[in-house]
């Protein structure tokens, strides 16, 4: 077949550009229609101005997609849920996507965060076109969860004698996993995408996918977008002291998102305190607001919300170190990011980081939620940088295995592979 002529694919998500997915999503989309490929996103928030991105176009429509996202969000309030790890039913889908789908007659359809009253699954069996969906968490193999950390329901089938002691109410995780269960029996052309490896084994184990074709295609970025800009240069623009050491953590949410361990972080640098004296390093931070001006005894920075890619180049170029001290995690945009602009990444070692940090070559991989050795992952990068080429290694792998080009070209054999 050929791509540059044929193939018509159509992204669904629930934005083009707000939050992790939908970045993903987007840069997929964007490097798709770079190879010549009929590439588009059907999305309820559109952010951008690019012209291959529909939304509800009149106020109407869009009035309702917010009202089933809204009403699709309103059981779990009653639910007791650990909101770490976020949980999404999907018993509403918005009559725009329903419709809009099947009207737009693509190729293949490459499904990414569909929840939030996007989709429910039982419309999945109606999509007439080949199903891609590319897994940005666990939800597509769970219940109602989209990070599950104690819970292993997804791997026994979720039954009433292995519900979590904590757990009272209605269980809506083993009624959402059976309406998936039904819905997934009916779709015969599916295969489902995992961006990391630790993805890939767990949805392998579930009951739910188990006999699913599961694949691993990493994400990848625009690394001539994403590229070093020398250290002082950066710092002198953005207005940091350059004679001090610069911690950056970033997270969609920032501090807020529990999911991402900012309290990990903060129990860090309180160890830090006995190594490294509070005027010569600084904690920057993106994604939401500092929840203070000094944090363990350190100055801290927020660049707040950042949603422009020369910014964040700035700010991970001026870095010393990312520090993503995650509980769990897929394969996080900004590990990709910070490694292609040349800065060690200090995480545990959990979910995607093996396989994006090589442990003392391009950042440190800690004990899972060890704060000391989260603390001396951050003092190994700073002690041993004159020594050690962090910044060329981190370079070297988003180049080698993390491209948009490289990403692209293995999607499109996968959807030729389906239209044959």
């Amino acid at each position: 077949m050929n791509a540059r002529e044929c193939m018509k694919v159509l992204h669904v998500n629930v934005s083009d550009k707000k939050g992790g997915a939908a970045i993903a999503a987007y840069r997929l989309n964007d490097s798709l229609r770079r190879a010549g490929i009929d590439s588009s996103m059907l999305v309820c928030n559109k952010v951008t101005t690019d012209s291959s991105v529909m939304d509800p176009g009149f106020a109407f429509e869009k009035a309702l997609v917010k009202i089933a996202a809204y009403v699709d969000r309103l059981p779990m309030r009653f639910s007791k849920v650990d909101d770490t790890f976020r949980a999404s039913l999907s018993y509403i889908s918005s009559p725009f996507f329903s419709r809009k789908i099947n009207l737009i007659n693509p190729d293949i359809v490459n499904l990414h965060w569909v929840c939030d009253g996007v989709l429910r699954p039982e419309f999945l069996p109606k999509i007439n076109a080949p199903i891609v969906w590319t897994m940005h968490d666990a939800w597509p193999f769970c219940g109602t969860e989209n990070y599950v950390f104690d819970s292993k329901r997804y791997v026994e089938g979720y039954h009433q004698h292995n519900r979590l002691l904590c757990a009272t109410g209605f269980d809506f995780d083993r009624w959402l996993y059976r309406r998936k269960q039904r819905a997934y029996a009916k779709i015969n052309n599916i295969t489902f995408v995992s961006p990391s490896q630790w993805l890939l084994r767990e949805a392998k184990k579930s009951v739910l996918l188990k006999k699913k074709a599961v694949i691993c295609i990493p994400n990848g970025l625009d690394t001539n977008v994403f590229r070093p800009i020398n250290k002082q240069i950066a710092k002198k623009i953005l207005g940091l002291p350059p004679d001090k050491n610069i911690v950056l953590f970033g997270a969609d949410g920032g501090a807020s998102d529990r999911r991402k361990g900012f309290d990990l972080l903060s129990g860090a640098l309180e160890h830090l305190n006995d190594s490294i004296d509070s005027n010569s390093l600084l904690l920057t931070m993106y994604g939401g607001e500092a929840p203070a001006a000094r944090l363990a005894g350190y100055p801290c920075h927020s660049y707040g919300r950042l949603s422009d890619d020369i910014a964040l180049v700035l700010a991970l170029s001026a870095a010393d170190v990312f520090v993503i001290p995650s509980l769990v995690d897929n394969l996080p945009n900004t590990v990709l990011e910070a490694l292609a602009c040349g800065t060690a990444v200090v995480g545990f070692n959990i979910g995607g980081m093996p396989d994006m940090v090589s442990h003392k070559e391009n950042g440190y991989l800690a004990s899972p939620y060890d704060v000391r050795d989260l603390c001396e992952g951050i003092l190994y990068i700073l002690a041993n940088t004159k020594n050690n080429d962090f910044g060329a290694s981190a370079r070297k792998t988003v180049l080698d295995s993390y491209t948009l080009s490289t990403q692209a070209k293995v999607y499109a054999d996968l959807y030729r592979e389906l239209l044959i």
